[in-house]
């Protein structure tokens, strides 16, 4: 009797370390800290789970299982209007998502090279309380694009 009450309480710890194990698996993240040409300090947090990492080194390169998906650099937050006033007039360009939160601002587009026929999914992030913003491209697919993207979160640092 002892005996099988002692295998039960390892079978249930076991159980226990397993899901705890599984658990932090799926909270995995990863950030670095950038100080940027606008005087800022920004740091880049990315949901690693799933094979996803980004480097140190800029331009930034996102990851989804050791292969290179998507890039990214910081720029002034000029460029984030001048880029979506470019859109406009545009014939191979399509917006695809524009909108902002607590802590950034966006517009997703695809470009097609005419030439080509290639087209590339990028994002223009303006990073709220700060004087810079986040260039991401994407050859990949617009659903590449998306995935790393919503991975990212953004945050000025003092």
């Amino acid at each position: 009797m002892k005996n099988k009450k002692i295998i039960t309480s390892i079978a249930i710890i076991a159980i226990l370390v397993s899901s705890l194990i599984g658990l932090t698996g799926c909270t995995t993240k990863k950030s670095f800290t950038y100080k940027v040409e606008t005087g800022d300090t920004i740091k880049v947090e990315m949901k690693t789970s799933g094979g996803y990492d980004l480097t140190s080194e800029l331009p930034i390169k996102f990851s989804k299982d050791d292969e290179v998906i998507s890039q990214g650099t910081f720029a002034q937050k000029e460029a984030y209007k001048t880029y979506r006033e470019l859109m406009e007039d545009q014939d191979n360009v399509k917006i695809l998502e524009e909108k902002e939160n607590d802590d950034i601002e966006y517009f997703f587009y695809e470009v097609k090279n005419n030439y080509t026929d290639e087209v590339e999914y990028d994002y223009i992030i303006k990073i709220k309380n700060s004087d810079t913003c986040f260039m991401l491209g994407n050859t990949e697919s617009e659903e590449s694009a998306k995935d790393v993207f919503k991975r990212l979160t953004f945050s000025v640092e003092d």
